[in-house]
């Protein structure tokens, strides 16, 4: 039938292709404090009239490393949701674990280098402490700017406007620090790691029937296709 179109869900993540500097944070710590943040905006759901959107807030993640002058300072990653709308609980809280997936996994590889700073030690000198600049290193990362995370329900290719149905486009940045080339090498990685999480995107007995897709862009675009 010409007119025949596959009942099943999707599920696929925007990533932001432009750096943003983390610092020493990433790993587990990373994903808990991007998925910490992005639960405090996002509300689970307790109504079904509408779409439960997140807070228009942002969450500020402290003491993040950076050097400025040739010496080590701290700054702040802040997070923050720039639209969302969904229906179940589960799938929020899918999305939020795709999102910290995304900033995880994106600090790797090429996307980290050695950072060179200056401390000052004191040396004893006639009797007196001096003190005397030391060269120290250590290695710091760029993560992705954004995850753009979308599920579209068994329906949307019949949809008058087709498109998610439900999604949380999350994005994090650094308010001073270095911005540097960003590379998206990462990416077969992070499909595999959000192929453990692809049965949570399951709506009852509806299951996405392959895995959550993810792509690197410039900038968070869908078709919103909730309403």
């Amino acid at each position: 039938m010409s007119n025949c179109f596959p009942q099943t869900p999707e599920a696929t993540v925007q990533v932001g292709s432009s750096p943003v500097h983390v610092g020493t944070l990433t790993g587990d710590k990373l994903y808990s404090s991007i998925s910490n943040a992005i639960e405090t905006i996002c509300p689970t759901v307790s109504q079904t009239e509408s779409k439960t959107s997140c807070a228009t807030d942002s969450v500020s993640i402290d003491n993040i490393d950076y050097v400025s002058g040739g010496f080590l300072s701290k700054g702040s990653l802040v997070v923050k949701v720039d639209s969302s709308a969904y229906n179940e609980t589960s799938l929020r809280d899918a999305m939020i674990r795709s999102a910290a997936l995304t900033a995880q996994h994106s600090t790797t590889g090429n996307n980290c280098y050695s950072q060179s700073y200056t401390v000052e030690e004191l040396m004893r000198l006639d009797r007196r402490d001096h003190p005397y600049p030391v060269q120290e290193k250590m290695t710091m990362c760029n993560a992705a700017s954004f995850a753009g995370v979308q599920y579209y329900s068994e329906f949307w290719r019949t949809a008058p406007e087709p498109g998610s149905t439900d999604y949380i486009d999350a994005s994090w940045e650094f308010e001073t620090g270095p911005m540097d080339n960003f590379a998206c090498d990462f990416l077969e990685e992070l499909i595999s790691a959000l192929g453990i999480i692809q049965p949570e995107f399951a709506v009852g007995a509806t299951r996405l029937a392959k895995a959550v897709d993810a792509v690197c862009e410039k900038a968070m675009e869908h078709v919103d296709g909730s309403s």
